[in-house]
């Protein structure tokens, strides 16, 4: 099991000027009257919060966030757009993900090593497509084959 300590202390500067009108009562025979009021604002400290923080299997934290994407591929020299529900690598390098494109749904497995990536995107039902390239700059770019067919 793993401990993890800590504290932080947030402070918050809370202070305002106000100017307020006050009517005195005079008489005219004394001429103009300044009176000045000071308003103080008491506020009552905040009770401190106690939240204990839950990190048992904490590698795992993070592994069900949905990272969408998007992207295309080409085809008989069009481009064909990919939506990606969820599109995500993480710090072994395995890849994974599912997403749709014009032929249907899929869902994506593999690896990324260093900046090669090798996944294979199958689709619900039916065939699997192996990608394989680099990473530039963030772009995944590289080939497609579909297994004895092309």
């Amino acid at each position: 099991m793993v401990s993890i300590n800590f504290e932080f202390t947030i402070e918050v500067d809370m202070s305002s000027a106000y100017e307020v009108e006050v009517e005195v009562e005079y008489a005219p025979e004394y001429g103009v009257v300044e009176y000045e009021v000071e308003v103080e604002v008491e506020m009552e400290e905040p009770e401190a919060v106690q939240y204990e923080f839950e990190v048992d299997n904490y590698m795992d934290w993070g592994n069900e966030c949905v990272c969408p994407a998007t992207g295309w591929y080409a085809q008989f020299g069009q481009k064909q757009g990919v939506e990606f529900y969820n599109f995500q690598v993480d710090v072994d390098g395995w890849v994974r993900g599912s997403g749709q494109d014009p032929n249907g749904e899929f869902d994506i497995g593999g690896l990324l090593e260093g900046k090669f990536f090798v996944f294979n995107k199958t689709y619900r039902g039916a065939h699997n497509v192996v990608y394989r390239g680099k990473v530039r700059k963030g772009v995944w770019a590289g080939t497609w084959e579909i297994a004895g067919n092309c």
